[in-house]
């Protein structure tokens, strides 16, 4: 018995049982970018302080520019709690505006959620990690199979494919558009890669150290050949036009901003430290660019971040799987803590999750 049918049927026992309680970028994107890793260096002078918050009964260290971190939120009973954005965590949605979708009975573990129209979207990866699933569930509580493979993708959509956009992989790569509670205009092709995101009209496609991308408006996928050598794709512009990835420049390591098109350098630098393993999330307006390490949110200013000597407004020092943008106030999930930061004033508020949540998985983009 796959995934989809045994969450299927334990949700309809479930419901039989009792009545059904009441998410880029990312991002199940498959990105293990190799190359050379250069040495990270800091560069300029970084007026960084380090501060030592004290939030609820816990210790935050936060490393910033700008002003404080102070708390915004004490510590919260079980199932209570306010929060700039919807929040991941275990086995449910937290939601900013209060109270907790329940995520039980989808056959395994929920790895990321998007909020979309009518509800959320959830990626699941069964005990095995053999095989991923997607689920629509509504704000009822109901919730739907949309889609299942060896590798499942959520992503924002763009100017040429509008609404949020799903991939699944089994022998095929399969690509649709999420609306009204279901996947339609699903556009199917055979390639030997994973799905990354959409960007533009492309689907971009990775496996090992191989980095393509497929057009479906086209047809069916050619492998095409790119006289750059990319290393990662690390996230995309504001618009959700261009790629950002890492590509070799000689023995140096190099972010550039390509046109999905032939992956053609629209921008370039060699200046900013970012890893294969990193991901970058521009603000919704584009004035900002947020890069999340293994360890760490540095905030900077885009232009100052393309120059020859970019230099954080803001570092949080906090691990992140992601990182959500609300205007200019990039908001993310550790451990037991939320943290929203604003770029303009360099400020950052700290919300306790409630009691019995001790696994902040993921900030849920919203994608309508």
């Amino acid at each position: 018995m796959g995934l989809i049918e045994e969450g299927l049927r334990s949700t309809f026992a479930t419901r039989v049982a009792a009545p059904p309680a009441l998410e880029d970028l990312a991002d199940t994107a498959i990105r293990r970018g190799r190359g050379i890793r250069r040495r990270r260096t800091v560069v300029g002078a970084v007026a960084a302080i380090l501060a030592v918050v004290a939030v609820g009964v816990g210790v935050v260290p936060t490393l910033h520019r700008g002003g404080p971190t102070t708390p915004a939120a004490g510590p919260n009973g079980a199932g209570t709690v306010t929060l700039p954005v919807d929040v991941l965590a275990n086995d449910r949605i937290l939601r900013a505006s209060g109270g907790s979708v329940a995520l039980t009975d989808l056959g395994g573990t929920p790895e990321r959620a998007y909020e979309v129209s009518g509800g959320w979207i959830v990626t699941v990866t069964d005990t095995s990690g053999q095989e991923s699933a997607v689920w629509f569930i509504d704000a009822s509580g109901t919730r739907r199979a949309l889609a299942t493979g060896v590798k499942v993708m959520v992503s924002p959509g763009s100017a040429d494919r509008p609404g949020p956009q799903i991939a699944w992989t089994d022998d095929l790569v399969h690509l649709g558009t999420f609306a009204d509670g279901a996947v339609s205009a699903v556009a199917t092709t055979k390639a030997p890669l994973a799905p990354v995101r959409v960007v533009g009209g492309a689907l971009i496609l990775a496996g090992g150290q191989t980095w393509d991308d497929w057009f479906p408006a086209r047809g069916a996928y050619k492998a095409a050949a790119s006289t750059l050598v990319l290393l990662g794709v690390v996230g995309a512009s504001a618009d959700n036009s261009q790629v950002l990835a890492l590509y070799a420049e000689g023995a140096s390591q190099c972010l550039g901003q390509l046109d999905p098109n032939g992956f053609v350098p629209k921008r370039t630098t060699c200046r900013l430290s970012v890893g294969p393993d990193d991901t970058l999330y521009p603000s919704p307006d584009g004035r900002f660019l947020a890069l999340r390490t293994a360890g760490s949110v540095a905030i900077y200013d885009t232009d100052n971040a393309w120059s020859s000597n970019p230099v954080p407004l803001t570092t949080l020092a906090y691990a992140s799987a992601t990182v959500v943008w609300q205007g200019h106030e990039a908001v993310i999930a550790s451990g037991t803590k939320v943290v929203a930061a604003n770029a303009d004033t360099g400020q950052s508020r700290v919300y306790d999750l409630p009691t019995d949540v001790r696994n902040a998985i993921a900030p849920i983009p919203d994608l309508r």
